[in-house]
């Protein structure tokens, strides 16, 4: 029995192709369309930031965005150490830009800092320097008691 080698080629291509559409897959927390919105200092090697990825797709982007500022803004202001750093403001800004500064050489190491970021959610991102070694922290915030900003859902 002679067995047609292009015949089990291309039978062993659409197994693959099968068990590739099957397979369960992980998600990926940045999307295709994700910015950041609210603030961020660099200060040397040292970042902070106060920071909302938000999508693009939705109807409320620029709201959501006005909104990430404001409280942003007022989480800055209520604090007398935060107050004297330069903050430049993220309005819709693509996540590699902002990135590069909270990227530590260990766990964050993707300038694509939206990876580690939930979307709709207000994070303080800190990348701090301590003995020489670079370490960054996403925390998710609930910034609330912003008296002139609407809070996140």
């Amino acid at each position: 029995m002679k067995i047609d080698v292009k015949v089990t080629a291309a039978v062993g291509l659409a197994v693959l192709g099968l068990l590739a559409l099957l397979w369960p897959s992980q998600e990926v927390a940045a999307q295709a369309g994700s910015r950041l919105c609210g603030k961020y200092a660099v200060v040397g090697d040292r970042s902070v930031g106060f920071l909302l990825e938000a999508r693009k797709v939705r109807d409320n982007f620029r709201e959501q965005c006005n909104n990430a500022i404001c409280r942003a803004t007022e989480q800055i202001n209520s604090d007398p150490a935060l107050k004297g750093l330069s903050f430049t403001t993220a309005n819709g800004t693509a996540c590699e830009n902002i990135g590069k500064y909270f990227i530590d050489g260990g766990q964050y190491n993707n300038v694509d800092m939206c990876d580690y970021m939930k979307a709709n959610k207000d994070y303080q991102v800190n990348r701090t320097s301590t003995n020489g070694a670079l370490v960054t922290t996403y925390a998710q915030k609930s910034i609330t008691g912003a008296k002139n900003c609407r809070n996140v859902g």
